[in-house]
């Protein structure tokens, strides 16, 4: 007999149940078909498809985010980015707790309020991580983007401004791709997160 035990994180289950399981990680579902149960579920196209952008192709993750008007912002915030990182320290560390500020109420909703004290502070801890590689991946996006349209290619995010993705070189673009995505790996590392954005920011703000 085998029995199936589903859950967000090894972490629900009582350190004697979760090391005699065996676990499998399931991968992130396709946006086209999380935007599509989302319209099943009421939602327009235009804010089934923010939403599902917002959760990084994580169901549990859109479906308690896609009754807020905060996810709208969401992406808005992370593309802004490019546009406002400087080379100074200083700079780095406000831009990165303005935009934690701004994360911690989308953290908030997304988290049962019937939770124990401990599950909950997990959860809350899982739901950040996953808000914040959702948003560094539409970070990475952007840049990805500047690289590719200066090179004749394909781009994602063809509602922004194209003038603007000039303004970073290709070289540099990719550069600064890599780096988001490495920033990324820090914070599934559970690295301090501001010191991760502080310093990342103030990377892409360089212009060596």
């Amino acid at each position: 007999m085998v029995f199936l035990l589903v859950a967000e994180s090894e972490d629900d289950f009582p350190p004697t149940v979760a090391s005699r399981c065996r676990s499998v990680h399931m991968g992130r579902v396709p946006l086209p078909d999380l935007v599509e149960a989302l319209v099943a579920r009421g939602l327009d196209e235009d804010a089934a498809g923010g939403v599902a952008v917002v959760s990084g192709g994580r169901p549990g993750l859109a479906l308690a985010l896609m009754s807020q008007p905060e996810v709208a912002r969401f992406r808005e915030l992370w593309l802004s980015i490019p546009g406002q990182v400087t080379p100074h320290p200083g700079d780095g560390q406000r831009l990165a707790m303005e935009l934690l500020g701004e994360l911690a109420p989308l953290v908030e909703q997304s988290i049962p309020g019937d939770l124990a004290k401990e599950k909950a502070q997990r959860a809350r801890r899982r739901a950040e991580m996953s808000l914040l590689i959702s948003g560094l991946e539409i970070l990475a996006s952007w840049y990805s983007d500047a690289a590719s349209l200066q090179l004749g290619g394909p781009i994602r995010n063809s509602d922004l401004d194209l003038a603007a993705f000039t303004d970073v070189a290709p070289r540099r673009a990719v550069s600064s791709a890599e780096a988001v995505l490495d920033a990324v790996v820090d914070i599934q590392a559970n690295l301090r997160r501001e010191l991760v954005l502080a310093n990342l920011f103030s990377s892409l703000g360089s212009t060596e």
